[in-house]
């Protein structure tokens, strides 16, 4: 069974993004690589669907609970990365 990866990509503007061009490239070329980009605010000449996905901070109501985040299944990991802030949490132990 295929291992599949689903990046759930956020970042303050699309000019701020680390390593898109690669992350964009990897999940062209791998059908069970996906990626969700949400980006706070927009510049001049973005467009949805090649260079964000959604407008403002991971929002889960637009992840499929089923397809984009595996709820269901037993051997999903879940890996989250960021700031302290970014993560809701005051300090990291």
């Amino acid at each position: 069974m295929a291992q599949h990866v689903h990046l759930v990509y956020a970042t303050r503007t699309t000019a701020s993004r680390a390593f898109f061009t690669e992350i964009t490239e990897i999940s062209r070329q791998n059908p069970t690589v996906k990626l969700t980009l949400f980006v706070e605010r927009l510049g001049k000449g973005d467009q949805a669907g090649k260079d964000y996905h959604h407008v403002g901070r991971i929002d889960l109501r637009h992840l499929d609970v089923h397809n984009d985040i595996f709820i269901n299944d037993m051997h999903t990991g879940y890996y989250i990365c960021g700031p302290s802030p970014f993560l809701g949490i005051p300090f990291w132990p």
